[in-house]
């Protein structure tokens, strides 16, 4: 079992301040290694040096946040995840699963930036020697995984992530995908699943016309700018204030890298990776409707976390058991009515159903 928010935090001009939970694997030489600073934050305001709570207010602060409360949000349940997803996507370091023997300086400092790229989905492309393991003998399309048949229903192609096909059957329960903090939890995982869905169905949906070599590419761009799209029109106008949201595209950045050219390798701030986006962690519920099995509040939260890889077992199965997978839910990521970008809107109605439907605080 793993823990989450495994970290290194490396701040431009003040250095490696620390690590959480023995901070990120390398997987590079170390003269390539060498090369650059690990993954890229800054600072927005003073540190906080003289200016942390005392042991006594942090255990009272902790008591408050574990005793829960609140009530139901009006954020349907599935955004949570996503933006989960999308904070793995961010901070995702594309060294680990790439080979260190051909990576250049630039690659190296764009691969430990802050970007909404999918590398999280992609890792660093089919033709990578350490991604390769990513995709079907095609290079086009990623893997997908098979559940295990369980309680009278059968095993399903394409509704649990690839695994792995160890000696041992925690070996053949990791999920081969780039980012194994995707697996950390059921929700999550089917996030992750669904974008893989997606990416399949837009690379089976591109025109004859486009040659073989470039379908991947070209699939590639158009699943980036849908989830850059949604991201924008429907995820953002949730968890921020519309008028902020409107006034930062529309009239830039005024608290952070005022000015700075839109072509500079971005970097990240700190306050809000380990503080501003956890705001997630207040969004998740005790219990979910998560399909037709575990209706009515009894997909718990403490099942979802059984139901992984890294977190938990899979029910000590080595393949998601069919029961967990949510093949019967609706969707809770509903777009808003607007038009997505240059692409078909066939394209834009493919997403799988993998999903919570809805859910409730108890």
């Amino acid at each position: 079992m793993e823990r989450h928010g495994s970290e290194s935090y490396f701040v431009l001009g003040e250095g490696l301040l620390g690590e959480s939970v023995g901070g990120r694997e390398s997987r590079l030489a170390a003269a390539t290694e060498a090369l650059t600073a690990p993954f890229r934050f800054s600072r927005m305001g003073p540190k906080g040096t003289q200016r942390q709570l005392t042991e006594a207010n942090r255990k009272k602060l902790g008591g408050v946040m574990a005793a829960g409360g609140g009530g139901a949000s009006q954020i349907p349940s599935g955004f949570t995840y996503l933006g989960q997803f999308t904070d793995h996507d961010l901070t995702f370091d594309k060294t680990n699963v790439m080979l260190g023997e051909n990576v250049t300086p630039a690659q190296l400092l764009q691969a430990r930036s802050p970007s909404l790229d999918l590398d999280s989905l992609y890792g660093a492309g089919p033709t990578d020697p350490g991604s390769a393991q990513f995709y079907e003998a095609d290079g086009i399309h990623l893997k997908m995984g098979k559940t295990k048949a369980a309680d009278s229903i059968p095993a399903k192609d394409g509704f649990d992530l690839p695994r792995g096909a160890g000696n041992t059957a925690a070996k053949q329960r990791i999920a081969i995908i780039p980012d194994p903090r995707n697996d950390e939890n059921l929700a999550v995982a089917q996030t992750h699943l669904a974008m893989i869905r997606f990416h399949n169905r837009v690379a089976d949906s591109l025109p004859a016309s486009v040659p073989q070599s470039q379908r991947f590419a070209q699939a590639r761009e158009l699943v980036t700018k849908h989830y850059q799209w949604m991201l924008r029109t429907d995820y953002l106008p949730r968890i921020c204030a519309q008028g902020v949201v409107n006034d930062v595209f529309n009239n830039g950045r005024k608290a952070f890298e005022v000015g700075v050219p839109a072509t500079d390798v971005p970097t990240m701030p700190i306050e809000f990776s380990v503080a501003a986006f956890r705001l997630g962690h207040s969004m998740i519920r005790s219990a979910y409707n998560w399909n037709k099995v575990f209706d009515d509040g009894a997909g718990s939260l403490d099942l979802l976390f059984t139901f992984s890889s890294t977190s938990g077992d899979l029910g000590g199965e080595t393949r998601l058991p069919a029961p967990g997978s949510p093949t019967s839910a609706g969707s809770t990521t509903s777009g808003r009515p607007t038009s997505p970008p240059s692409s078909s809107r066939r394209a834009s109605s493919t997403w799988p159903c993998a999903s919570t439907r809805r859910s409730r605080t108890r």
